[in-house]
């Protein structure tokens, strides 16, 4: 981790902590778990409060080590740790975790500041964004609404250098959200959710011809969390309005330390119908923004609407209770009528559109799709008893997880639609509730953790011919290749569902070129469904490689044979193999 890797070099004293359920920060009443801290000061002491309820003090045992608590019973959403030199406290740092009871000094950790959001008198309020998060409402009932990607000129949203690219996720790689206090407000979720990027990042809004106040938010939550750096100067970036700077080198860390909200107010005068918002110039860092808003004297101006998500046109029952979200992340209330919130998502599902329904009863919900989409599906249910109309659904291998009774898992499932498409949804059987993700088509490969992984190794492998034989290797299974050609090795794969597979094969090669190999991918039938010619390239001695191919298409579930027969490959040694 970037802080933990900087503490021995911070000049100066620096505390940083790390938590086994960091960066979700979900950890369950009565879950022990293991903290680490890095600091190059002289002791740590670490406390599960503000300064109060001491988990202990430790003493720092040399450069390249850290402080490690085991085995600790955290009673409280807050861990703070502080470090001494020669006695003296003179750095600290914290984290807040979700669903533990709040800390008794939470409080003391945030400046009330109400003002920071107020409204100016006599102006009307066109447009007020939550940058890279969700509708949230104020402390004062203002309405700020999700971020959107902006789709046409007729509607306000936000675009990047995504949309350079066809079939990128439209917020891929631009938007971030952290779970710290921010100080100087009591609407801290508002600035806990942001985006960043440079010159490609805007913000556009639609708007009659004239004068415009724009109030823009920030925070720093990333440079200078635990003390010991000068963070003057890394991160520095220009604002503007239709393409004229308004903001100069903005140095959020400068002006308002970390974690603390920041705001700026310009005037400005808008032609050509489109008031756009732009960081034209980084000259440390990225741009970072966490909410904006658009406001004017003039009364009779009307704002446009959003581009709005993928879901349209949803349709419920007053018992279903349905209702459009945006942005999905732990901590969310997953129902709308009960008090429980999701606690583990996979990866790939955060910031996707979703329906939020009833945890009660519900039969049915409908919507249509702005989009191609995938539909993901979760339900406490095993694939062999779910509902009818989730059958033709694939089991994806994931789960997602409520904090209802100390954690509950829903599998996923998955369907693919085409754009336009309208999608129904069934009720409730047996009284199992349900939620709806929906994520657009992309072009990209899907994340490696999206998938589960099978390790089946090489110890039962089959071995055919005089060129390969069993052996072992630091005390571990291998198959090892003796021949340029001649040998064959079996390893058999079971996927549980119709699907795409990717196929990995762990290697050593000490020689000075690439071992040939083909691989066969045999159905039960003895179809031949793939034939591919591997490379082993040389590698560093004592140091292994990956092979990555895939099963070129879907494949049923039932019995596979991966046959790899040596080419030229005298000397190579497979150690590994995995089906994803």
């Amino acid at each position: 981790m970037y802080r933990a890797n900087y503490a021995d070099k911070a000049k100066e004293p620096m505390v940083y902590i790390v938590s086994h359920t960091w960066p979700n920060r979900w950890l369950k009443p009565g879950k022990k778990d293991s903290i680490s801290v890095y600091s190059n000061c002289d002791e740590v002491e670490l406390f599960n409060d503000v300064k109060t309820v001491s988990l202990g003090k430790k003493t720092r045992q040399g450069i390249g080590t850290h402080f490690q608590w085991d085995g600790v019973n955290v009673k409280y959403n807050v861990l703070y740790a502080v470090g001494y030199v020669n006695g003296n406290a003179v750095a600290q740092d914290y984290i807040v975790l979700n669903y533990l009871p709040d800390a008794p000094h939470l409080k003391s950790l945030t400046e009330i500041n109400s003002s920071i959001l107020k409204p100016a008198v006599g102006y009307k309020y066109l447009y007020r964004v939550n940058c890279g998060g969700p509708d949230y409402t104020d402390k004062q009932g203002n309405l700020w609404m999700a971020d959107a990607h902006q789709t046409n000129k007729n509607t306000w949203g936000s675009t990047s250098w995504t949309d350079d690219y066809d079939g990128m996720p439209a917020f891929f790689g631009s938007q971030q959200r952290t779970f710290d206090v921010i100080r100087s407000t009591d609407d801290a979720q508002l600035f806990q959710s942001y985006r960043f990027g440079m010159n490609k990042l805007k913000y556009n809004f639609p708007v009659p011809d004239g004068d415009y106040k724009v109030e823009l938010y920030f925070t720093e939550s990333w440079y200078g969390i635990g003390g010991g750096m000068d963070c003057n100067g890394w991160r520095m970036f220009d604002v503007a309005v239709n393409n004229k700077i308004i903001i100069k080198d903005l140095d959020i860390w400068k002006e308002a330390g970390t974690d603390n909200a920041l705001k700026k107010t310009v005037t400005v005068h808008v032609t050509g119908g489109q008031l756009q918002i732009s960081f034209p110039h980084t000259a440390a860092g990225e741009a970072i923004i966490s909410a904006v808003t658009i406001s004017t004297l003039d009364h009779k101006v009307v704002s446009a609407p959003s581009s709005g998500g993928v879901i349209k046109e949803l349709k419920a029952d007053k018992q279903s209770k349905g209702s459009i979200q945006s942005w999905l992340d732990i901590g969310q209330q997953a129902y709308a009528d009960a008090d429980i919130h999701f606690s583990e998502l996979p990866p790939a599902l955060y910031g996707a559109d979703w329906i939020k329904t009833s945890a009660a009863k519900s039969a049915g919900v409908s919507f249509t799709l702005a989009a191609a989409s995938d539909i993901y599906v979760a339900m406490n249910v095993k694939p062999e008893n779910r509902p009818e109309w989730l059958k033709d659904y694939l089991p994806t291998g994931l789960s997602l997880q409520t904090d209802e009774n100390g954690g509950t898992d829903f599998a996923l499932y998955k369907k693919r639609f085409p754009v336009h498409t309208t999608v129904v949804l069934g009720a409730y059987t047996d009284g199992r509730k349900y939620t709806v993700i929906v994520l657009p088509v992309t072009t990209l490969e899907p994340a490696t953790d999206l998938k589960r992984s099978v390790n089946y190794g090489v110890a039962n492998a089959l071995v055919q011919g005089d060129g390969a034989v069993q052996d072992t290797l630091d005390k571990k299974k291998i198959i090892r290749f003796t021949k340029s050609s001649g040998g064959k090795v079996i390893l058999g794969i079971t996927p549980g569902v119709a699907d795409s597979y990717a196929l990995r094969f762990k290697y050593y090669n000490t020689s000075q070129k690439a071992y040939t190999v083909n691989m066969h991918l045999q159905a039960a039938d003895g179809t031949i469904m793939k034939t591919e010619v591997l490379s082993f390239k040389p590698l560093t001695k004592g140091k292994s490689g990956t092979v990555s191919t895939t099963t070129g298409t879907s494949i049923n579930a039932g019995n596979y044979k991966v046959i790899l027969t040596a080419v030229d490959a005298d000397g190579l040694i497979i150690s590994g193999f995995e089906m994803q």
